[in-house]
């Protein structure tokens, strides 16, 4: 009796460490799996990050085209209102000969009407 009880435990105990086994061997699967699946994650992330790399690459030119064109902008800009500051400056002197000819004509004119006048009375 005590033999064929040993045998039944003996038994059981190989049972479940089969069904251990076999347990551990699910597990395993599993984690390959899952290892597989964060891979092909990882594998398209690297894909996505490269194609967006060789994107950049690509507009690399053009945005330095961009930044070159801003910049000569910018100087134009610089160039336009130092151009538009002189440009008033020089309005501003124009008016002001201009009155001081007037200011001169008016003056030789009066001079004249006095000159006049008094050869007139002598």
């Amino acid at each position: 009796f005590y033999y064929h009880y040993r045998e039944e435990v003996k038994t059981l105990r190989e049972g479940a460490s089969i069904y251990k086994e076999h347990l551990t061997v699910q597990w395993l699967s599993e984690s390959i799996t899952e290892l597989r699946n964060e891979m092909l994650e990882v594998q398209e992330s690297t894909a996505n990050i490269t194609k967006v790399l060789q994107q950049q690459q690509q507009y690399s030119p053009v945005m330095e085209e961009i930044n070159e064109i801003k910049d000569e902008q910018a100087k134009l800009q610089l160039s336009y209102k130092a151009l538009h500051h002189r440009q008033e400056i020089s309005e501003r002197e124009i008016k002001r000969l201009r009155d001081e000819s007037i200011q001169h004509g008016e003056d030789v004119r009066k001079y004249f009407i006095r000159e006049g006048e008094q050869v007139g009375v002598s």
